[in-house]
């Protein structure tokens, strides 16, 4: 369960009101954050989803405020990472829509700061501004293809507001973790398009549906252990975690 450090966190979070662009989502013509359709399949499936990342103990924050009533309906979606001695649970809104799911000032975390990415490391915080927010980036970047959202910068009138949103996250160890676990997922996810494309000699599409069908995107052992190191390197300078999610 969240603990007050979370939640006095994510009071912060969701009182800034960080946009980079007025009407940005008029520079991508049809609100590409929110549904990300120039990606999506066109399998019953598929269509009509969002899914939007939760940080741990977001969806207790959200569901505690009340904030989840703005969906029409909700699916917490999760995804369990295990090793010999460690276990972390990814856990994902899916929102069936077909425009935009959410009320703007209740909007949750990853939606706030798309499509930058805060990086920090346990010993020194924000080091940096990743422009890689989804795998979706990571699909445009391989395929050498322009980008759908047209945001690339934090413009100077916002800055304040994005650092403010990185301040609160910091605040709370299992934040930083949460962000630096979705990079390490991030991270395993772009390996394993490229092994997958070199190996088999096609391009990041054919490997991105070739690796859908068999439901291996990602190298779970390897993330495991990615992700069982980063919670000792938490260890090694005292933060402590709950690395189990949020329920």
């Amino acid at each position: 369960m969240p603990d007050t450090a979370d939640d006095s966190a994510f009071d912060k979070i969701y009182s800034t009101d960080l946009i980079y662009v007025a009407d940005c989502w008029r520079l991508c013509g049809d609100a590409h954050c929110c549904h990300f359709s120039r990606y999506r399949s066109a399998s019953p499936s598929d269509r009509g989803l969002q899914k939007i990342p939760m940080l741990l103990g977001e969806y207790e924050y959200m569901q505690s405020r009340g904030y989840l009533d703005q969906y029409p309906s909700v699916e917490l979606e999760t995804q369990e990472i295990r090793s010999t001695d460690f276990e972390f649970r990814f856990e994902t809104l899916s929102i069936p829509t077909e425009g935009c799911p959410c009320e703007h000032n209740i909007r949750p975390t990853m939606c706030r700061l798309y499509p930058l990415m805060p990086v920090f490391t346990p010993e020194q915080g924000l080091v940096d501004v990743d422009t890689e927010s989804t795998p979706f980036e990571v699909v445009e970047t391989l395929s050498n293809s322009p980008r759908a959202c047209q945001v690339d910068a934090i413009p100077f009138a916002q800055l304040s507001k994005f650092l403010a949103i990185c301040a609160a996250i910091q605040s709370a160890p299992r934040l930083v973790f949460s962000i630096m676990a979705y990079r390490l997922a991030q991270n395993t996810f772009r390996e394993k398009l490229q092994s997958t494309m070199r190996d088999q000699n096609i391009t990041v599409f054919e490997a991105l549906a070739r690796l859908s069908m068999r439901n291996e995107l990602v190298d779970q052992p390897a993330l495991a252990t990615g992700l069982q190191a980063l919670s000792g390197q938490f260890e090694s300078v005292g933060l402590s975690i709950t690395t189990a999610g949020s329920r």
